[in-house]
Formats: structure tokens, sequence, C-alpha cells
């Protein structure tokens, strides 16, 4: 409801309005009750938009015709970037931590930019095969792995 709210986004003066994916927590917006159907397949939020008497259908096929706008609600997402950014930066420094290791102890200057890992299997002598993993600052590189007949 921020874009709403900000003003950002402006709902037409006269048709339904569909209220897409809100969960049971989504405070509703200033929209005349006769005009507003909610989108809701989750069953828990779906039976609480019920019991709040809004008018509730499982998915988009449901809805009597298009309606005038659509409002799409993405619950949490704010907070969901935030938490997927704070771990990707904390992977990202852990990796770096064990770089740094990694270089003090085979005495290099600099960390590695690239580590290249080989291994080889075979089924009691026959169909050898090889494999690299690669990993860099980012963690694992997996587009750069490769497989290899021995």
């Amino acid at each position: 409801m921020l874009a709403l709210d900000s003003g950002a986004v402006a709902l037409p003066d006269t048709g339904a309005v569909a209220l897409c994916n809100p969960s049971a927590e989504v405070e509703l917006p200033a929209i005349a009750p006769d005009r507003l159907t909610v989108v809701q397949g989750f069953f828990p939020d779906h039976a609480a938009w019920t019991r709040r008497g809004v008018p509730v259908v499982p998915n988009w096929d449901a809805l009597d015709g298009p309606p005038a706008a659509s409002i799409v609600c993405v619950p949490r997402a704010r907070d969901a970037a935030r938490d997927a950014l704070a771990r990707k930066l904390a992977e990202s420094a852990s990796q770096q931590r064990h770089l740094k290791a990694i270089a003090e102890l085979f005495d290099l200057d600099d960390p590695p930019e690239r580590i290249e890992v080989y291994d080889n299997s075979h089924i009691q002598g026959s169909n050898a095969i090889g494999a690299m993993i690669v990993a860099g600052p980012e963690g694992f590189m997996r587009p750069a792995y490769r497989r290899f007949n021995i």
C-alpha cells in the first residue's frame, strides 16, 4: 500500500479493485467495500479476510471479469530484500576471511581471485571422469565448473 499512501499511484474513481495476495495483517486501503475483492489463495489468509467480511476469491480467474485496477501486495518484500542482502554481505565477508587465510598460509602477496579444485573418479578402473570446481571472492562459481572424460 506504500504506493497508494505516498500518492505515487492513484486508483480510478469507479470500477472494481482487486487486492492481490495480501497477508491477513494488511490494512485495507481507503476504497469503498463494495468495490474491493481480495484475491488470496493461501487458506489461512483467505479465511482471515473472509472473517473480516471482505469478499475473497482464491485466484484471478474467479473474479467477475477484469477489475478496473489491481493492487498487488508483496508482503515484507523490503524486509526480505534487506535480510538477503545482509546474508550475502556476511557470506562475502566470510569468504574474504578464508581467502586471506589461504594467502597467509601459502605466503601469497594477495588473496587468490580464483581457486580451482580437481578430482577424479572411476568405477573399478573404468568410466574414469574428472571434475573441477571453482571458488573466488564471491564464493563458489558454479558456471565455471567442468567435467572431463579421462
